[in-house]
């Protein structure tokens, strides 16, 4: 069990996971990058979205492919709506934009704070943080790594505090990117310890993904079939895992 503090006791799923989960595509961003950022997939497609270190976000699919390059000023983070647009952070004029018709058009420039992270909900509805990586679950559930206090928090729709997680390792957690998945699951990349913790919408512990040869995983995203896209920091791979029976 997980170092947790909670008010829910719901039970564990039924779907079983993977004893031992499974990299069915490992994508190499040839030279495109050397550090990555952010992985986001696209709904009902084998395609994703990149993010590295510079200005051009790519879009390819689980075979390798390059099928798109788009310049933008200074993204921080990315997310893709329902319907399959590309929504990102421009930190250099704080802005978030949306890409339509190939072209990059705003939504709305804060006044107040860099937008760090963000995420679409299940309403297109977008959900966007200061310095902490962020996902919606299934359950409507907010759930927030937060990388400077090494914690992840989940709160209800309403803002309500259910539960946080700080890992279970003898090693320092070092919680990065996070994604649910249709189970509501919680899976959190842990960087430092090059393993993924999966938990359950109430906290709970479930099990590792610590066999995949990970090397320093930042970010994660689930697709339509609850595949596992990981970025890898500074191998300059995007590895597709299958962790569900």
């Amino acid at each position: 069990m997980g170092n947790i503090e909670s008010t829910d006791q719901s039970k564990k799923p039924n779907r079983k996971l993977l004893e031992k989960a499974e990299v069915l595509h490992e994508i190499v961003l040839r030279t495109f990058y050397t550090k990555t950022y952010r992985v986001c997939s696209i709904p009902n497609t084998d395609q994703f979205y990149v993010r590295g270190n510079n200005d051009i976000l790519r879009c390819m699919n689980t075979k390798g492919a390059l099928l798109a390059e788009i310049v933008t000023e200074s993204t921080a983070d990315l997310t893709v709506t329902r319907e399959g647009y590309l929504v990102y952070i421009d930190w250099w004029d704080k802005s978030i934009k949306i890409r339509k018709s190939g072209k990059n058009e705003w939504l709305i420039t804060s006044e107040d704070f860099y937008p760090w992270g963000i995420c679409s909900t299940s309403t297109d509805d977008l959900l966007v943080t200061m310095k902490s990586f962020i996902t919606e679950n299934k359950n409507l559930d907010i759930v927030v790594s937060n990388i400077k206090i090494k914690k992840v928090v989940v709160v209800d729709k309403e803002g309500k505090f259910r539960f946080s997680y700080n890992g279970n390792l003898k090693k320092p957690f070092d919680p990065r990117g996070v994604t649910t998945d249709s189970m509501c699951h919680i899976l959190i990349a842990d960087s430092s310890n090059n393993v993924i913790h999966i938990i359950y919408q109430n906290g709970q512990f479930l099990q590792y993904i610590d066999n995949c040869n990970l090397q320093g995983p930042n970010d994660l995203s689930t697709d339509s079939n609850d595949m596992l896209f990981v970025a890898e920091f500074e191998t300059n791979i995007v590895k597709h895992i299958k962790y569900l029976e």
